[in-house]
């Protein structure tokens, strides 16, 4: 009867022990699940879309009769001999890389822009050409009025020909001066591989665009740029006789056109 009593207790008590266990263990799952849970936040800017960027080159360019020293004569006026007509443009074109809006490529910031490549933008980094030509090659002329009425006879094409009583071609010549081209604009060995238009070139009814400056896609950076001044030339050719011999005329010349492709590779 004493051996019974005693196996009830032992099992009882063995009982006890394994829901204490059980129970502890519930604990102890429940705070390690709690440990687990992390979050994690931050704050973090983004730069503007780079652009190639074109300006400097809408200007009206007024041209008039250098003396001797600066390649012209000692006439004064027009009197059927060729008589040059020069002028510079009041502005530096400027081809650049930077954010819409700003007034040209970075000297500080690499991080002024980005092509963002990935990400959806569909922005990807390109080469650029700047080409220049004559609106209207075809009809390319200078326009002869006075007193605002076209005088014919003193009207002259840019056809590229040297007519009877001239000895210059009958071209708008075209002088370019690059003035700081870099591939990039920061830092020591920034590099210059822009392929540049330098010196003088004749325009007229025929002429192809010209390409005044190109950077190829490998080369261009996030602050690319590069300027050029600009000067023109034309002789109104001799053999021309005005009908209103004596008077002020005014010549016009055809309208000139800057063009930036950036579909370079």
């Amino acid at each position: 009867m004493t051996l019974k009593t005693q196996g009830k207790r032992y099992l009882a008590g063995f009982a006890v022990v394994i829901s204490s266990v059980g129970l502890m263990f519930t604990l102890s799952t429940s705070t390690l699940a709690s440990a687990d849970s992390v979050g994690s936040s931050a704050s973090v800017g983004t730069v503007p879309t780079c652009v190639w960027q074109l300006t400097g080159v809408t200007d009206s360019v007024t041209l008039t009769h250098p003396d001797a020293t600066a390649g012209g004569d000692t006439h004064i006026a027009y009197m059927g001999k060729d008589f040059r007509l020069t002028g510079n443009s009041s502005q530096q074109a400027k081809i650049y890389v930077g954010a819409a809006g700003v007034a040209g490529a970075s000297t500080t910031d690499t991080d002024n822009c980005s092509f963002y490549n990935s990400g959806g933008l569909g922005v990807s980094n390109t080469g650029a050409d700047a080409q220049l030509g004559i609106v209207g090659t075809g009809t390319a002329k200078f326009t002869a009025t006075y007193n605002s009425s076209e005088d014919t006879a003193m009207t002259f094409p840019l056809d590229g020909t040297t007519p009877t009583g001239s000895s210059q071609v009958r071209n708008l010549s075209l002088t370019i001066t690059p003035t700081r081209c870099v591939t990039s604009n920061i830092g020591a060995g920034s590099g210059d591989n822009w392929v540049k238009e330098s010196g003088t070139t004749g325009l007229n009814a025929t002429s192809s665009p010209i390409s005044l400056a190109l950077l190829s896609k490998a080369n261009t950076s996030t602050t690319s740029t590069c300027s050029f001044a600009s000067a023109l030339s034309v002789y109104i050719p001799g053999g021309l006789t005005p009908a209103h011999a004596g008077q002020q005329y005014t010549f016009t010349g055809p309208t000139l056109t800057t063009t930036l492709s950036t579909s370079v590779d």
